[in-house]
């Protein structure tokens, strides 16, 4: 968790998480499996598949992942009743600060608590970049035909087939082959990138700023007491610009977003 004086909610964000939560996987695991659903600015989009496929290449005991993009519409998912858990949980509580957020999360469920990992801004890694740099082909086959993101079902990513995305239309297959770090040109002018060794640089250095018209407003709540003097400093404290939007970060996108 994290708020938003400290990163969006992006692609570049949420594939480091996942990132992170697969390097996290105890040593024994070779094999790792994933259910998506289908949101472009989260979960269908180059930058998660970029880190899906470094990962599989850099961490020694992954061999393989495989990403499901669950039908949209036709699907519910174990998030779905752990955001039901806390939002009961939050009903009855004020809550001044994402700091008691946090807390309120934590303690939403007595048997088996959820644990809470707490983002801070260096804690988020430059997907983007590694896209930029290492991303030459999105959109053709190995057998010349054009790929379609937005029909994907099924993506495969393999220790031993460095660079490739095996992608399916259909949950049973077939494959199809996009050899993603495979550039322009034929023979010894055929430019690979080797995607495990590229830097993964962090987002940002510092705090992104919110915009100069939302800390106007939290500032007249607390000018006005409605948010307690305790919790003041956290406000006063947030980075803000007139150049940033007044609206969330990164909003939900739609569904249909393309995966580029």
């Amino acid at each position: 968790m994290w708020h938003e004086g400290v990163a969006g909610r992006g692609s570049d964000e949420i594939a480091s998480c996942m990132l992170d939560y697969i390097e996290s996987l105890p040593a024994h695991s070779e094999h790792v499996y994933m259910f998506s659903d289908t949101c472009g600015g989260q979960n269908r989009n180059i930058q998660m598949y970029a880190a899906l496929l470094r990962a599989c290449q850099t961490l020694p005991n992954i061999q393989s992942i495989t990403q499901y993009m669950m039908e949209s519409g036709h699907s519910q998912m174990e998030c779905d009743s752990v955001h039901s858990t806390i939002e009961r949980a939050c009903r009855k509580i004020d809550i001044y600060t994402p700091q008691e957020y946090y807390t309120v999360v934590r303690s939403a469920r007595l048997a088996q608590p959820y644990t809470v990992k707490v983002r801070n801004v260096c804690d988020f890694r430059n997907i983007k970049g590694l896209v930029s740099t290492c991303v030459k082909n999105r959109s053709t086959f190995s057998d010349s035909s054009t790929a379609n993101w937005m029909k994907t079902k099924v993506l495969s990513y393999k220790k031993d087939e460095p660079g490739v995305i095996e992608m399916a239309y259909d949950y049973d297959g077939p494959m199809n082959i996009l050899n993603v770090t495979q550039g322009r040109g034929c023979g010894r002018r055929q430019t690979v990138i080797n995607i495990a060794a590229a830097d993964l640089g962090p987002l940002r250095t510092k705090p992104p700023a919110i915009s100069k018209a939302k800390y106007n407003d939290l500032i007249s709540l607390c000018d006005s007491l409605a948010i307690a003097r305790e919790h003041h400093h956290f406000y006063q404290s947030l980075v803000c610009s007139e150049s940033v939007s007044d609206r969330l970060a990164e909003p939900d996108q739609d569904e249909n977003t393309n995966a580029d």
